[in-house]
């Protein structure tokens, strides 16, 4: 199973594990909007997003991205944007468990979630699109500025340096790196703390902290994630 759900102590741990770099595709974007609901439905008081050993996750897949058929490609595209965008603006206290490596896709899988704590072990975090030849869609850097804040995405975009988790913290990708034993307790610490925010004040909150730029980058999915959604080859 790509993506597993369980509920303890009001706490959501979403765990996601395709075995490989987890990437982002129609069967891991379907999980993480199955958790979604299943966390908002039972009413949890925040949610955790974990990666698996050593990778949070690798970004979209390049499998789909090659797909040479273009309704299917853009189709999954357009879903891989809006599953995320859905995570960026859930209504309770989101926090990204980051196990190891977050780049491209992956990064902004990480920066989706309001708070982010990594492990401290040997993994790169960054937004690599420009990188390995992708335009960096307007749903993605509206995520990347919320975090980022507008010059630290648009350094992290434009310049695309591969960090450290320490490096990571320094330019506010993490909140916090914590040492690898302690690392699953203290994600679950500082969840449950959460749980204490009073949840539909914290989505309202956060409804209208999003919803101007969530209303920009929603009208573009379509757009950012079409056909000529691909890597570029010309440098």
């Amino acid at each position: 199973m790509t993506v597993a759900y369980e509920l303890t102590d009001g706490v959501a741990h979403v765990r996601i594990d395709d075995g490989k770099a987890n990437v982002l595709n129609d069967v891991s974007v379907a999980g993480l909007e199955d958790a979604l609901t299943r966390a908002e439905h039972e009413h949890a008081g925040a949610l955790v997003l974990w990666g698996r050993p050593r990778c949070f996750s690798g970004g979209i897949d390049l499998e789909l991205v090659r797909e040479p058929d273009a309704a299917t490609r853009t189709a999954s595209l357009r879903r891989i944007a809006r599953g995320l965008l859905a995570l960026w603006n859930a209504p309770l206290p989101t926090v990204a468990a980051v196990t190891g490596h977050a780049v491209a896709g992956g990064a902004v899988l990480a920066l989706a979630c309001d708070w982010r704590i990594a492990a401290d072990v040997e993994a790169n975090i960054g937004l690599t699109e420009t990188a390995i030849g992708l335009v960096m869609p307007t749903w993605a850097t509206v995520i990347a500025q919320g975090a980022l804040g507008t010059v630290g995405a648009e350094e992290a975009i434009l310049g695309a340096a591969v960090l450290s988790p320490r490096e990571a913290a320094e330019k506010g990708f993490v909140h916090e790196v914590v040492a690898g034993e302690r690392f699953p307790l203290r994600v679950t610490e500082f969840a449950t703390e959460l749980t204490d925010l009073p949840t539909a004040v914290y989505g309202a909150t956060k409804r209208r902290l999003h919803s101007a730029a969530s209303e920009r980058a929603e009208a573009l999915v379509d757009t950012d994630m079409g056909p000529d959604f691909a890597p570029r080859k010309d440098r």
